[in-house]
């Protein structure tokens, strides 16, 4: 009885490692389409119910009255004065306008950096920006104000104005968004939740960017300059970024202990 030869066709260690390695690249992907996804529904569910709160427009007036008397702007004036000084300059009021725009674009430009870049760190910061972004729906329905654009006499709307990046502040143009909401400052909240984000994700890295913490502020003054947001505002948004950052934190160690 002969012996039966089977050959054998060698393989390479590149062939060997290219199958994992394709799975891996397949199941990267697949992953950052469905963060993606999730992160776009919650933002679309988000934006829905926002644009229908607000339809009191007294009510928005009248509270309005009370955040310019409870931040000195309604005695003092100095918010109108910043506003008209800033409308006198056009290339800083288009810059302005501008600004007010991309900090709009920042969270998801970040939060997908993070993604890429710091997996472990990812989930944490994620579940801060859609919490405090869902929390700030609470007093948009309960307390709706009218901005200073909409409110103060003799107030400049900066980003109107300038309408770019494709923003508008106008009843007309948003006449399906809320007008009214105002307290909190999402702008700012949103800008606190950037910064600690890269400062989070730098620092792992062994960074230690304090110039990122500079963005919250210039954000908060280009609010108010740009007659969209009252002093007020500005504190509570940031208050806001500061207890839910503080409390998911908070949760996410007490889970990690479980």
């Amino acid at each position: 009885m002969s012996a039966t030869t089977t050959s054998v066709t060698p393989v390479s260690a590149s062939t060997a490692v290219s199958v994992p390695r394709t799975v891996g690249a397949k199941q990267r992907v697949a992953a950052a389409l469905g963060e993606a996804s999730a992160v776009t529904a919650l933002l679309a569910v988000f934006t829905w119910i926002q644009n229908r709160l607000g339809t009191n427009t007294a009510a928005a007036h009248a509270n309005a009255d009370v955040v310019a008397r409870l931040d000195g702007s309604e005695i003092l004036g100095w918010e109108v004065s910043a506003n008209t000084w800033l409308a006198g300059i056009p290339w800083l009021a288009a810059f302005s306008a501008l600004l007010y725009s991309v900090v709009l674009f920042a969270p998801p430009a970040v939060l997908a950096w993070a993604w890429w870049r710091d997996r472990a760190a990812y989930g944490r910061l994620r579940t801060m920006l859609v919490t405090l972004t869902f929390a700030s729906l609470i007093p948009f329905a309960l307390f709706p104000v009218a901005p200073p654009r909409l409110h103060v006499p003799g107030t400049v709307d900066i980003v109107e104005r300038y309408r770019l990046l494709g923003s508008s502040t106008t009843p007309t143009t948003e006449s399906a968004a809320n007008l009214f909401a105002a307290t909190p400052s999402l702008h700012v909240a949103w800008a606190c939740w950037f910064a600690y984000a890269v400062w989070v994700v730098l620092r792992r890295r062994g960074f230690r960017p304090y110039a990122v913490w500079s963005f919250p502020v210039v954000a908060a003054a280009d609010v108010v300059v740009t007659a969209n947001h009252y002093l007020l505002d500005v504190f509570s948004g940031g208050l806001l970024a500061l207890l839910t950052i503080a409390g998911v934190g908070a949760g996410h160690r007490w889970l990690a202990r479980i």
